[in-house]
């Protein structure tokens, strides 16, 4: 946990202990994970203080590109509503630093889970890695908001599809024909968010399918009458003629 004196809290560094895959830390190949500069003050809710409660935490998905920009979040989880209100709040004007693979920057796609704890009025915040959280005792009240596809009230649909568009021909014929198996997110209002590439014949099928797939729309996810967030894989086929098909 950071603090910095009776109400400040900015500009202090926070490591996100983000345990990519294959890292083993700054050594041969440079490795790291995103760090991310705090630059805001943020105050714990009086409301919550009021009720006696002095700590909590909050489940956030961070999208963070190769130039160290914050391109998308998802709030998965709290403890206290307000809580994730006071996160959002502050969270995209954090500077962030990006990953290194191999001593290149990456864009990334992780979970973490941040806690807060009250001191007076001050917020003092610790995230936690979704690898790191294994270790610590995670808050038996949290509310999460991702729900599994199978406690759907309906099985997901979508509304609205877009075809990916071939990369044609710079593949060469080796490559005429692929897919790609993408991991994503539909948030309660039915939008895909921050999808990922698990594998892929080739990146450019990768990026082809993913500009298509931030055009869908679904269904509102829901669960007992309740939006939700879900998260989904699906392939996309690319046959060696024009034309596309995504399995669920």
């Amino acid at each position: 946990m950071f603090t910095r004196g009776q109400g400040q809290l900015a500009g202090i560094l926070i490591a996100l202990l983000f345990a990519a895959a294959g890292a083993t830390g700054a050594g041969l190949w440079d490795d790291r994970p995103v760090r991310v500069m705090q630059t805001v003050d943020m105050h714990f809710p009086p409301s919550l203080l009021f009720e006696g409660i002095t700590q909590g935490s909050v489940r956030v998905v961070l999208e963070i590109d190769a130039d160290g920009k914050l391109t998308d979040f998802l709030v998965t989880g709290f403890t206290r509503p307000e809580l994730a209100a006071e996160l959002q709040r502050a969270l995209p004007t954090f500077e962030f630093q990006p990953a290194h693979q191999r001593g290149v920057p990456i864009g990334t796609r992780s979970e973490s889970n941040f806690m807060f704890e009250a001191r007076g009025t001050v917020l003092s915040l610790s995230p936690i890695s979704a690898a790191g959280a294994q270790f610590n005792v995670l808050p038996t009240s949290m509310t999460m908001l991702v729900a599994r596809s199978t406690d759907l009230d309906h099985p997901m649909k979508a509304l609205h599809r877009v075809n990916p568009m071939h990369p044609g021909r710079i593949l060469g014929p080796n490559h005429s024909a692929g897919k790609a198996q993408l991991d994503f997110y539909i948030d309660g209002e039915g939008r895909p968010r921050m999808p990922v590439a698990l594998r892929a014949t080739h990146e450019a099928f990768a990026a082809a399918a993913v500009d298509a797939l931030l055009q869908w729309r679904f269904e509102r996810p829901t669960h007992q009458g309740r939006a939700v967030i879900v998260r989904v894989v699906m392939e996309f086929v690319f046959p060696a003629t024009a034309g596309t098909a995504a399995s669920d």
